[in-house]
């Protein structure tokens, strides 16, 4: 019955819970309570997000880093609703959930469901799910690629998170954030669906054109949320605020795969980087070669001295020792770090933004997407499904998808 009970951000509570841990204990560590960093990536630069919106964080942590994350959030409304009510909720809804237990329980139709629900009082729910086995209550959750749910995940409850979107709540932010994506980041999701990919002696590309313009749409639409709208946001709050690109592609290639072409700078491929793990035990795809050692060892060490040295002071300048390129603030030009290897540019300053609506606009000039409708409905999905979280699925840009996809 507490606030927090019933904020259903459970997991944001926990990651709060073990920084008030880190506050009160710390220091028998020998670490430093009023110097502390949180960073993430993909649903940890998710996680890191949700820190930064939450007033029950503050205080707690005083930088930020977030690694091809996205700021979501869900209404509480939207979270419970079903998705056929006038006002719709979101697929993994509360009520949506429900109905697929009752239909799962018994139930003859949706509407046979519907009518069980509206005649069972709030305990009764309550004691209804608590019969359910684990995975029973797993059931009725959708998996996509990796195994990820589609269900809301942060709630604005008005207690744990606020009521408006995170976006906004990064406009009074009060700690120091770096933040960035992948150039490839999609192609992660890609590389294992046979929709692109055949599986035939090795590992092929179906058709190359179409994976590249795949890979560069999603990936434009992740960074123009999961970046440049934020850069935009934590700019007005005053803090440092510092970006990247990570670039790197320098994988093998071999008769049974073009893993530069299939992966790229895919997503999650910049964590053994960060951390400066030459072994990489992320190493799962086999990128890591003797051929590549000395450029991407290189690489690693200046990528984690600056993580290091921004978690010292807030700003990762010229790394700790002081000899790497200055890690500018993106200013109006939208500055941004470009992490590669020095035979394809090495590390350097470059600048540019991109917007969602620019994403769709170049979207739509593409023939593709307006004479093939199971492509047009896909990007449809990838707008909802990203740019709902920040508020960026209009009723306006849901009519051009109507009336533009074939």
């Amino acid at each position: 019955g507490t606030p927090e009970d019933n904020s259903g951000n459970y997991g944001t509570l926990d990651l709060i819970a073990s920084l008030q841990w880190v506050r009160d204990n710390i220091e028998a560590f020998g670490g430093d309570a009023g110097n502390v960093t949180v960073f993430g990536e993909s649903a940890g630069g998710f996680n890191t997000f949700s820190l930064l919106a939450s007033p029950l964080a503050r205080g707690l942590f005083h930088r930020a880093g977030i690694q091809s994350g996205v700021p979501g959030s869900v209404g509480l409304e939207a979270a419970w609703r079903a998705t056929d009510d006038e006002r719709p909720g979101v697929a993994g809804s509360s009520t949506e959930v429900l109905l697929a237990q009752l239909q799962l329980d018994g139930a003859k139709s949706r509407d046979d469901a519907k009518a069980k629900l509206a005649g069972m009082s709030a305990d009764a729910i309550a004691a209804y799910l608590k019969q359910r086995t684990p995975s029973q209550l797993i059931a009725p959750f959708k998996s996509s690629s990796f195994g990820m749910y589609d269900a809301p995940a942060l709630l604005r409850d008005g207690h744990v998170l606020p009521p408006g979107d995170v976006m906004t709540m990064l406009q009074s932010a009060t700690v120091p954030v770096l933040l960035g994506t992948n150039r490839d980041e999609y192609k992660l999701f890609m590389v294992g669906n046979p929709q692109y990919v055949s599986r035939f002696l090795g590992l092929r590309i179906k058709d190359e054109v179409a994976y590249e313009r795949d890979a560069r749409f999603v990936t434009d639409v992740w960074r123009a949320i999961g970046v440049d709208a934020p850069v935009d946001a934590l700019s007005r709050s005053g803090v440092g605020v510092y970006a990247y690109r990570f670039d790197w592609d320098d994988e093998p290639k071999s008769f049974f795969a073009d893993v530069p072409k299939l992966l790229g700078a895919a997503h999650g491929l910049e964590i053994g980087f960060v951390f400066d793990d030459e072994d990489s035990e992320f190493d799962a795809f086999g990128v890591n070669t003797d051929e590549n050692a000395a450029q991407r060892v290189k690489l690693a060490r200046a990528m984690s001295s600056y993580w290091v040295q921004f978690a010292r002071t807030g700003d990762p300048g010229q790394g700790v020792d002081g000899t790497l390129p200055t890690w500018e603030q993106p200013g109006d030009a939208h500055r941004f770090i470009v992490f590669d290897v020095e035979a394809k540019g090495g590390l350097r300053m470059d600048q540019g933004a991109l917007t969602v609506d620019g994403v769709e606009e170049a979207m739509w000039k593409n023939p593709d997407f307006t004479s093939d409708p199971a492509l047009c409905q896909r990007a449809k999905g990838v707008f909802k499904d990203f740019a709902g979280q920040v508020g960026a699925w209009t009723d306006e840009r849901a009519q051009r998808f109507k009336e533009r996809c074939p």
